[in-house]
């Protein structure tokens, strides 16, 4: 008899700590990630062999980080997310509450503000991440029905079978950017649920301390075979990054595959876990804002620029370690709008029922 996926889309999901945790982590690789190349530009050769050791250490902290948008959509994955408008709303709400009260706020850096309504809109159209990520939300009923209706080998075929097209596809393909697009988010999504479903059970007895290592070596792995490949010339650095930078890259799911295992084996409960974790999202919202984003660089570049060499990365760090405190109080904020705008609508809901029941 074929078994088929368990499910529990029908109930609402206690908030677990150790995947929360896994998700404030992500977020705080987001921002390490952002401090490295996206701030002080992609490596060549020339920059490695002028400080070489300063640019390892850059390579060893982008690669460690590299799986922060693969972890936070497998732990979607991972709970199977329930479709519902309601869902759809809060997220929409929660990209325009956050990226306009930051439009607010750029006078305080002497930023302009948008000048027309096509600007102001351009806050909720000018982040890649919350677009892919609500496409793959919209498609989450299909997604969870075909787990559901399938068993682990079919699963298991299909998966090596989506990601050894997507992989190679995604390098050419200019829809698939990479990983930066909705479809790669699908398979992620799916091997989320699988991994929850199969590998997790089946890995139950193997030490904990293997998925750390899986991750730490290959992270490291990673960041030598490109430091090394910056030491002799360009056109060993430029041929390895697009395969190393991708988030369908076999190392990147690797790496993130074994971060997701790793967080799950932790047991404890707690409450600030859980509170921070709810609002980490916003921490992607705030420094990514379209008119925010170029002048979080600069900042950091500034920085970098004006202190010694050791003084730099604890400012840097403390700079990012403030920005993410911050956006979970600004979407503590959201939160509580977002109740009272809930209440109110619900208030005018059953007023107009009412209206109608009775006229």
């Amino acid at each position: 008899m074929k078994q088929t996926a368990p499910t529990n889309h029908g109930t609402r999901r206690a908030r677990q700590s150790n995947m929360e945790l896994l998700r404030i982590t992500a977020m705080l690789m987001v921002l390490c990630l952002h401090a490295t190349f996206e701030t002080f530009g992609w490596p060549r050769a020339s920059m490695v062999q002028g400080e070489p050791w300063r640019w390892l250490a850059l390579m060893v902290v982008n690669a460690l980080t590299l799986p922060c948008v693969d972890v936070f959509v497998l732990i979607t994955g991972w709970f199977g997310t329930r479709f519902s408008l309601r869902g759809t709303g809060r997220l929409v709400f929660q990209i325009g509450f956050v990226g306009w009260s930051m439009c607010l706020l750029l006078p305080l850096w002497a930023l302009p503000q948008p000048a027309d309504a096509a600007g102001w809109l351009k806050v909720l159209t000018g982040y890649w991440f919350p677009c892919s990520y609500l496409v793959l939300y919209l498609f989450t009923p299909m997604l969870n029905a075909w787990v559901e209706q399938t068993d682990e080998v079919q699963q298991r075929r299909t998966l090596l079978v989506l990601f050894g097209l997507l992989i190679p596809a995604s390098l050419f393909l200019d829809d698939l950017r990479r990983g930066f697009a909705a479809v790669p988010f699908m398979a992620l999504y799916l091997l989320g649920r699988h991994l929850r479903l199969y590998v997790a059970p089946r890995w139950a007895s193997v030490p904990r301390s293997h998925f750390a290592w899986g991750y730490a070596f290959t992270s490291l792995a990673s960041a030598l075979l490109l430091w090394g490949l910056g030491m002799t010339s360009q056109r060993g650095i430029d041929c390895f990054i697009p395969l190393y930078s991708a988030y369908t890259s076999p190392l990147v799911l690797f790496q993130s595959c074994m971060l997701l295992l790793l967080f799950a084996r932790l047991q404890f409960s707690s409450r600030v876990v859980n509170w921070v974790a709810a609002g980490s999202f916003a921490v992607y919202l705030t420094h990514q804002q379209p008119y925010v984003r170029a002048a979080f660089y600069q900042l950091l570049r500034h920085v970098h620029a004006t202190h010694a060499a050791w003084a730099s990365p604890l400012l840097i760090a403390g700079i990012l370690l403030a920005v993410f405190l911050a956006s979970v109080v600004l979407d503590a904020l959201r939160r509580l709008a977002w109740s009272g705008l809930e209440k109110m609508v619900t208030s005018l809901v059953r007023r107009a029922a009412s209206f109608c029941l009775f006229h």
